[in-house]
């Protein structure tokens, strides 16, 4: 949704450290603000508006704030596309909702649409509750119970401003009156009357979001005119009409995003940064991966190893970059050579496939990393040992060594970072690799590599879950530990799948066994690995950083039916996944999977982890991860020094159906120097069960230290989604469009010694969101 802002006022030293770049700076308090979005509760398409409370009401002792229809009360209604219509031919419609009296600058505003109507107005009442006599036209009465200070706009764009309902028309005039503006029939316009009490002057304007320019409507006294109303008239209400004709159509005229701002000691708003911090400041928009200096967030594929012709190689290459992913991780496993010996194993690896070093040389044009994972022995049946002998010298070892050194010397001019063998721990209690061999085997199959490339960056073991760093079944991580390990690793790797993959099996978990119990939580299994490894590091040698070079959940549909884990929920869990990982310092952290080619995509468990369909379209995760890699790389670093604190609201005086998250709230901080400000990344959500519509939850956001300023919100769950064409039918919220732009927020000092200051009410879902702020230096 488009929010719009309005010009206030705006003192004291913030005004001076800015008035070299920007010398008008205002702040404005959003007093009531409603975007009118649906959700499955009170907002359902077609519920009628009286009634329901704002998304943001005036203060907790203003309590009269609910939307009073005055005219249409049964025909005024939630739209499907988040806006308020009559529903009903012909028919006119007023809303009002009650206010403080404002004793500053006061201004309303609304995104309209006035298509089919007469016109469609916004403006400001004496009160919110007209007395019953009056009629449905009562908006226009000249007794000063009718609209004291009004705007409409017409369909063909002509408008006027009006004082005392239709008593005094001030202003008149067509699109020429805003020629910086491009008049669009049926596009929408943002539409607005600010109103100053202490000398009843007003300023209509005229807004086109999707440029940001604004038009003042009086072309003299910067846009303030003279309303000619009494002292004694008070504010009391704002609202809006859709005034109706004969030949009016339902639904065609629309009122969208209504607010109502107050002067006063606000915090700045982003709109009213600078333009040069401004553009500095990430905004959400998709960014290819060549845009990105450094980020951890990766993505698994299997094209070396299992297949896929140059134009599949190609789209592979696009939709990682596309999506922003800086790391890409892929295999080569050795197949079976029965019978060959070590000098027909290096002839039979001497020349890779070609689609091995194309695809190599596009991610690397691409500016993605690569990290290949290789198999230096063929895989045999799991559920007991692999029967190889790990002898430095032996047959096995030359096998292993001569296919190892043919894929080194091939695809070294593309990457130096190279995984020794995956998942060496399946089979929990009987492990396909004891511990001991797989250092045994790590330590020869290293000096292969580093033979031949002395640069390279060697990660190990990719354990299968974390759930093996525990006694039982198996303590397989303590003992390749105790084997020696970390005097050969550069990196420790492993795979923190949640199993079983439910929705009640949180990202949160641990990758641990139900009823995970063990660590409890994620963060404090990564702090027990590291512990456990401090204790193995010789003198001298730093802990090796931690990777994630597998991770995800698949979607599919079981026998009976069900799907546990849906599009959404994936996304929803991918965006807390990566998070965590990202806070934890896990590099790279490795999405499992772009697109694996096997047959039954949505009934098949290891297909079903692709975030892209058969025919390349996108699922929800691929666009939540794209969201997240558009504003969060390497250049943010922790900090959680910063007091950041949320507060759920749950008085239903406050808030109408507030209800409580049903998890713990998380809250990661980030920030970056940018020179001039800093800049702070708030991302926060409920560790709850996900769900495939959002749940909301009204709550109180504070940062108890001075200086933040211009919150801006971004949601990251906000996307295109389409049905794919040949799919079962999936759960999809069908009211998802193309991503919002950012939402700049309204916060608020403190008022108490911090000088901080606070955002009431946020939302807080069962999904990360984000708020930006900027403190200036």
């Amino acid at each position: 949704m488009h929010f719009p802002h309005s010009p206030n006022l705006f003192t004291g030293l913030m005004l001076a450290a800015l008035a070299l770049t920007n010398p008008v700076i205002h702040a404005e308090n959003v007093i009531v603000k409603d975007s009118f979005t649906n959700n499955d509760f009170t907002r359902k398409t077609g519920d009628k508006l009286h009634g329901t409370p704002p998304e943001q009401a005036p203060p907790a002792s203003f309590t009269n704030a609910v939307w009073n229809v005055t005219a249409a009360r049964n025909a005024t209604v939630f739209s499907s596309n988040g806006s308020v219509i009559t529903d009903a031919d012909r028919s006119t419609s007023e809303a009002r909702i009650a206010l403080p009296s404002p004793s500053s600058i006061i201004t309303v505003s609304a995104r309209v649409i006035p298509t089919s109507s007469d016109w469609v107005a916004v403006g400001f009442l004496a009160t919110a509750t007209p007395p019953p006599a009056t009629t449905a036209s009562n908006w226009l009465a000249k007794d000063h119970t009718g609209a004291l200070i009004w705007i409409y706009l017409r369909p063909g764009g002509s408008w006027a401003l009006f004082a005392n309902g239709t008593q005094k028309q001030l202003l008149v005039g067509t699109p020429a009156s805003y020629p910086s503006i491009l008049f669009k029939p049926d596009a929408p316009l943002t539409i607005g009357v600010s109103y100053d009490p202490a000398n009843r002057r007003a300023r209509p304007f005229i807004r086109d979001d999707e440029s940001g320019v604004e038009a003042n409507l009086f072309s003299r006294d910067n846009g303030w005119i003279d309303t000619r109303l009494p002292a004694d008239v008070k504010i009391g209400a704002a609202g809006f009409r859709i005034n109706s004709t004969t030949t009016s159509i339902a639904g065609k005229a629309s009122v969208d995003d209504f607010l109502v701002t107050e002067a006063g000691a606000g915090v700045l708003r982003f709109t009213q940064l600078p333009p040069d911090i401004r553009k500095q400041i990430l905004p959400g928009t998709p960014r290819s991966s060549d845009r990105i200096d450094a980020s951890p967030f990766g993505i698994h594929t299997t094209i070396m190893n299992e297949g896929g012709t140059p134009q599949f190689v190609e789209k592979m290459v696009s939709l990682i970059s596309d999506a922003g992913f800086k790391w890409a991780v892929d295999y080569l496993a050795h197949a079976r050579t029965d019978g060959m010996t070590p000098e027909q194993v290096a002839q039979k690896y001497a020349t890779l496939p070609e689609r091995c070093t194309d695809y190599a040389r596009r991610l690397q044009s691409a500016k993605v990393n690569l990290l290949v994972r290789l198999d230096p022995f063929p895989w045999t049946p799991h559920g007991k040992e692999a029967a190889y002998d790990y002898t430095p010298g032996s047959q096995d070892m030359k096998k292993a060594s001569a296919f190892t050194r043919a894929v080194i010397r091939q695809l070294k001019p593309y990457t130096r970072h190279w995984q020794i063998w995956n998942e060496p721990n399946l089979g929990n209690a009987t492990p396909y690799i004891t511990p001991e061999n797989y250092v045994k085997l790590f330590s020869q199959i290293a000096t292969v590599i580093r033979s031949e490339q002395p640069d390279a960056i060697l990660y190990g073991p990719g354990t299968a879950m974390l759930q093996c760093l525990a006694d039982r079944p198996y303590p397989w991580i303590p003992r390749a530990l105790a084997a020696g390990l970390l005097d050969h690793v550069e990196v420790f790797t492993f795979h923190p799948y949640r199993q079983p993959a439910v929705r009640e099996n949180i990202p949160e978990h641990a990758s641990e066994f139900a009823p995970w119990q063990i660590w409890k939580t994620y963060e404090n299994q990564i702090a027990d690995l590291r512990t456990k490894m401090r204790a193995h590091v010789k003198p001298g040698r730093e802990l090796p950083p931690l990777a994630a070079t597998e991770d995800g959940l698949p979607d599919l549909i079981n026998g009976a039916g069900e799907q546990q884990i849906s599009w959404i929920v994936a996304a929803k869990y991918e965006l807390r996944r990566a998070l965590l990982d990202f806070r934890l310092g896990i590099n790279p952290r490795t999405l499992f999977c772009l697109y694996r080619p096997i047959t039954d995509p949505f009934y098949n468990e290891q297909s079903s982890y692709s975030i892209v369909t058969a025919d390349y379209q996108k699922k929800p995760a691929y666009n939540a991860a794209q969201n997240l890699h558009a504003i969060l790389d390497s250049s943010y670093t922790r900090a959680d020094n910063i007091p950041v604190s949320i507060t759920p609201v749950v008085s239903a005086s406050r808030v109408a159906n507030a209800a409580a998250p049903r998890g713990p709230i998380q809250i990661h901080s980030y920030r970056k120097d940018h020179g001039a400000f800093e800049e702070l990344l708030v991302f926060y959500w409920s560790a709850e069960s996900g769900s495939d519509t959002h749940p909301r939850y009204p709550a109180i956001l504070r940062i108890d230290e001075p200086g933040w300023l211009a919150p801006l919100k971004i949601d990251l769950m906000s996307m295109p989604v389409r049905r794919p064409a040949k799919a079962p039918i999936e759960i999809i919220d069908s009211r998802f469009v193309d991503r919002r732009d950012p939402e700049p927020l309204a916060a608020h000092f403190t008022g108490n010694d911090t000088g901080g200051v606070t955002i009431d009410p946020i939302d807080v879902r069962d999904y990360p969101l984000l708020i930006k702020w900027v403190r200036l230096k």
